[in-house]
C-alpha cells in the first residue's frame, strides 16, 4: 500500500511541474547527447510552428542552423563539464523564417545517459507572453481533468502492473527532475501561489523557483506558506494588493509594477505578470517577477534629462526676451537723435549752393540713410532669430518687382559709371510672397554688388521659372570671391577683413539677413564666385498658391 501511495504522490508531483512547465511562457526543449529532441513544451510548439511529432523526429542542429556536427560535440561537452551555460542562437520556426533565442543549456544524468534541457525566450514583448499564458489557461484545466484520468487508470491497474513498478517509478522520477529543472532555469522569478480570495493575504506562496529565492535572499522552505504580502511593502497592503487580487480573480490575469521586499530589507522594482488557473480543484496563481531596477533608472534619468531641458529652455526663453527687448531698446536709442539728423541733413542739402557745403550736406543724409538702414536691419535680424519675424504674403508680379528695383538703383548706377539691367526669361508666373521683403532681397543684395563693381562693369537682375521655384539672380562683374570667403559669407559671427571700407560696411549682416527672408519664403540662397570672374548670388521662392 505504501509503495502505491508513495507512486501516486511522485504522480503528482510530476504532474504540478508538467503543468507549471506547460503554461510557462518560455521555450523549453530537452535532448540527448546526440541532439535528439526528446521534448517540447506548448509554448515552444507555438513559437515555433512545428507539431510534437515533428520535433520528436528531430535534432537541435535542424532548428538551430548555427550549431554544426562538430560544434555540436564541443557544445555538449561545455554543458556537461559546467553543467548549465547561458546560450544565445537563431531558431529555426515553421515558415517564419529565424529568431533570435536567449536561454540556459542545462545537463543532467538521467539512466546513466546524459540529458540536456534548453530553457529560453526570444524577443517577444511580455505583453505576449501574459497572452501565451492566457491561451493556455483555456487548455490546461482540460490537461489536468486528462492527467488525473490517467492517473487513476494507473492507480486501479497498479497491482497488475507490479513487476513494472520499478520502471514506472524511475520514469516520473526523471520527469520530475526534468520540469523542475525547466523551472528552475528561468531567468525570471516565478512564484506558484494557492488563492483563495481577493484580500491582502489571500495568496499563499506555494512553489517558487531558484531565480526567486536568490532575488529575494530567503531559502525556498522559509518563502513557501508565506503570505505574498510578507514579499512586498506595507504601503501595498491596503491598496494595490487587494485591487490586483479582484483583478486577478476576476479577469484571470494581470500584468501590474510593483516592489518587492528582499529578506534584508532591500526593495527591488519588479514587474508582475500572473495568471489564474485551476489544478485538481484549487485555484493557482502563476506569477512570472521581472526585476525592472535598471528600467527605472532609465526612467529617472530620463526625468532628469527633461527637468534639466526645461529648465535651459526657459533660461534660453528669458535670455532671447531680455535679448530682444535690448534690441528694441537699442534701435530706440539710436533712432531717436537719427530721426532729426536725417531731417536736418535733408533740409540742408536743399539749402546750401556753395562747395564744400553742398558736398559736406549730402555726405552726412548718406551716412545718416545707410545708419538708419543698418539699424533696421539689426532689428529685423534679431527677430528673425527668436522667429518673430513674420511674412505678409500677397500676390507678387516677380516682372514687375524687378523692374521697380532696376528703376530705384538706376540713378546709382549712373553715378558709379556702371550698367545696370534686367534679364526676365518666359512666361513668369505670380507668386505668392511678402513683396516688400523681396524687395528688400533684392536692393541689399544690388547694394552690395555695387560695392564690389568698378566703373564701366555691370549688374545684371535676372528671373526664371525652375520646376515650382522662381530663381532670382543678381550677377556682378566685379572682383569676385575666394571659396574660403564663400563658405563663412551668410555667418554673421566670421567678418573678414575686406580692404575697402564701403565692401565692408553692411556685408555680413545684410546677407544674412537676405537668407533669412529667403528661408522664410521656404527657399534657398547660394554664391558663385571665383577670383576676379565676379560675384553671382541666387535665390530661388516657390510658387505657392494662397492657402484657402
Amino acid at each position: 500500500m505504501q509503495a502505491k501511495l508513495g507512486t501516486l504522490s511522485l504522480h503528482l508531483r510530476a504532474d504540478l511541474f508538467e503543468a507549471a512547465t506547460e503554461c510557462m511562457p518560455n521555450l523549453v526543449i530537452g535532448f540527448l547527447q546526440d541532439g535528439r529532441i526528446i521534448y517540447a513544451n506548448k509554448a515552444t510548439l507555438l513559437r515555433l510552428g512545428y507539431k510534437q511529432k515533428q520535433l520528436k523526429g528531430m535534432s537541435i542542429r535542424d532548428i538551430c542552423p548555427e550549431i554544426s556536427v562538430d560544434n555540436w560535440r564541443l557544445l555538449w561537452l561545455d554543458i556537461r563539464q559546467n553543467k548549465s551555460i547561458q546560450l544565445s542562437a537563431k531558431f529555426h520556426t515553421q515558415g517564419r523564417g529565424l529568431i533570435d533565442i536567449d536561454s540556459t543549456a542545462t545537463y543532467i544524468s538521467s539512466n546513466a545517459r546524459g540529458l540536456g534541457f534548453i530553457c529560453g525566450r526570444d524577443s517577444i514583448p511580455a505583453t505576449n507572453n501574459v497572452q501565451v499564458i492566457d491561451n493556455r489557461a483555456s487548455q490546461l484545466e482540460q490537461i489536468i481533468t486528462e492527467r488525473t484520468h490517467q492517473l487513476n487508470e494507473t492507480k486501479n491497474a497498479l497491482e497488475k502492473e507490479i513487476i513494472k513498478n520499478n520502471t514506472v517509478i524511475e520514469k516520473y522520477k526523471n520527469l520530475s527532475k526534468r520540469y523542475k529543472l525547466f523551472f528552475n532555469s528561468s531567468n525570471d522569478a516565478i512564484i506558484v501561489t494557492r488563492v483563495y480570495n481577493s484580500t491582502v493575504n489571500g495568496r499563499i506562496i506555494h512553489e517558487v523557483n531558484d531565480r526567486a529565492c536568490r532575488a529575494l535572499g530567503y531559502t525556498r522552505e522559509e518563502l513557501i506558506g508565506r503570505s505574498t504580502a510578507d514579499i512586498h511593502p506595507p504601503e501595498d497592503w491596503t491598496s494595490m494588493l487587494p485591487s490586483m487580487g479582484v483583478h486577478l480573480i476576476k479577469d484571470r490575469h494581470v500584468v501590474f509594477e510593483s516592489t518587492h521586499m528582499t529578506k534584508l530589507g532591500k526593495r527591488i522594482p519588479v514587474e508582475i505578470s500572473s495568471h489564474l488557473f485551476t489544478l485538481q480543484g484549487m485555484r493557482m496563481g502563476f506569477s512570472v517577477v521581472r526585476d525592472i531596477t535598471m528600467r527605472k533608472m532609465s526612467e529617472q534619468a530620463l526625468l532628469q534629462s527633461l527637468e534639466q531641458e526645461k529648465l535651459l529652455r526657459n533660461e534660453l526663453e528669458e535670455s532671447m526676451s531680455k535679448r530682444i527687448e535690448f534690441t528694441r531698446a537699442l534701435v530706440h536709442e539710436l533712432k531717436t537723435p537719427l530721426t532729426p539728423l536725417m531731417g536736418a541733413s535733408g533740409a540742408l542739402t536743399d539749402r546750401v549752393d556753395t562747395e564744400p557745403l553742398i558736398s559736406l550736406a549730402r555726405c552726412i543724409r548718406k551716412s545718416s540713410e545707410s545708419l538708419n538702414k543698418r539699424i533696421q536691419e539689426l532689428l529685423d535680424f534679431s527677430k528673425g532669430e527668436i522667429g518673430l519675424l513674420k511674412l505678409n504674403r500677397v500676390s507678387v508680379d516677380p516682372v514687375q518687382l524687378i523692374q521697380e528695383v532696376c528703376e530705384y538703383v538706376q540713378p546709382l548706377a549712373k553715378s558709379k559709371n556702371i550698367k545696370m539691367q534686367a534679364a526676365i526669361r518666359g512666361n513668369l508666373p505670380r507668386i505668392w510672397a511678402d513683396e516688400e521683403r523681396l524687395t528688400q532681397i533684392l536692393l541689399n543684395l544690388t547694394d552690395n554688388a555695387f560695392k564690389f563693381t568698378p566703373s564701366k562693369g555691370s549688374i545684371t537682375i535676372s528671373v526664371e521659372t525652375v520646376s515650382d521655384q522662381l530663381v532670382f539672380k543678381v550677377t556682378d562683374t566685379g572682383k569676385g570671391m575666394s571659396e574660403e570667403k564663400q563658405r563663412s559669407l551668410f555667418n554673421k559671427d566670421k567678418t573678414y577683413a575686406f580692404t575697402d571700407k564701403d565692401i565692408q560696411s553692411g556685408l555680413q549682416l545684410g546677407l544674412t539677413l537676405c537668407r533669412m527672408l529667403v528661408e522664410l519664403h521656404g527657399g534657398k540662397i547660394q554664391v558663385s564666385s571665383r577670383l576676379g570672374e565676379g560675384f553671382e548670388v541666387m535665390f530661388s521662392i516657390p510658387v505657392l498658391a494662397p492657402s484657402k
